[in-house]
């Protein structure tokens, strides 16, 4: 198998299949995964393999790998977002365990808590993980009463980061590409750009589409200047695209940039 040759910025595009994607080790023939700046990623991926999927998977990607569950039914976890198509299996999948729909049981912490407790109830009664690189400062917050409804565990765990966030402006929950959940106030690192040419600029929308030979573009880097806050990767037996959308930032910078990259496709 090859991979998809060096495809700088700017310059003319190599061929080669794109065949690098599997799933708990089966070829993907083709899909999409999507990193929001907040929640969790998601994908829909076709395959070819020998059962349907179901349960954990392992989403790898050229050099990336997503852990992440095939959807299911929080009531059976028989009934999946995966089925058979034209001889092949297609599934939808989500970042982590797959729990942030099941249903978090009524508690009250009435004389006080910290937000680790309160988070590591929610986390556990969707079967979900808890990052290690969360801010002690952060897990050691005293909360002076806390009490959970009943709901999802998705919806109690928006609803504590969005009161904690009241005091944190910018913090955010996210479950990260190696399945863990993590929140905190995300800081972008300038990192030094892939290889990229760009096929689609969107100055309008703060988005560009650009077409790599690997995944590692992240949210919260800044490439060329810009920083990232969505990635949602599309790919096939033959390229690996980017639909990138940007933070806001200075109008004109970003028009000029996009006007260079204009010249370049």
């Amino acid at each position: 198998r090859q991979r998809l040759g060096a495809v700088r910025r700017g310059s003319a595009k190599e061929s080669g299949p794109m065949s690098d994607c599997t799933l708990n080790g089966s070829e993907v023939l083709h899909g999409e995964v999507k990193e929001p700046y907040s929640g969790a990623c998601v994908a829909e991926v076709r395959i070819d393999a020998d059962t349907k999927p179901t349960g954990a998977a392992s989403l790898v990607l050229l050099s990336a790998t997503y852990q992440m569950t095939v959807i299911a039914d929080p009531e059976d976890s028989a009934l999946t977002l995966s089925g058979e198509d034209a001889g092949f299996f297609t599934a939808r999948l989500v970042g982590g365990a797959g729990g942030l729909q099941k249903a978090v049981q009524p508690q009250e912490w009435a004389q006080g808590a910290v937000v680790s407790q309160v988070l590591t109830y929610i986390l556990q009664a969707g079967g979900e993980s808890q990052a290690a690189d969360i801010e002690p400062q952060l897990l050691g917050s005293a909360l002076s009463q806390w009490s959970l409804t009943a709901g999802t565990v998705g919806g109690a765990l928006a609803a504590l980061v969005e009161y904690l966030a009241v005091s944190r402006p910018g913090l955010i929950w996210r479950i990260r590409r190696d399945g863990l959940v993590w929140i905190g106030v995300p800081v972008p690192a300038q990192v030094a750009p892939p290889d990229y040419i760009v096929t689609a600029p969107g100055p309008e929308a703060g988005q560009a589409l650009w077409d790599l030979n690997d995944a590692t573009v992240q949210v919260d880097q800044i490439v060329d200047g810009l920083t990232i806050r969505q990635v949602v990767y599309s790919w096939d037996a033959s390229k690996l695209r980017a639909l990138v959308t940007f933070a806001p930032g200075p109008v004109n910078a970003l028009w000029q940039l996009f006007a260079q990259w204009q010249r370049r496709i």
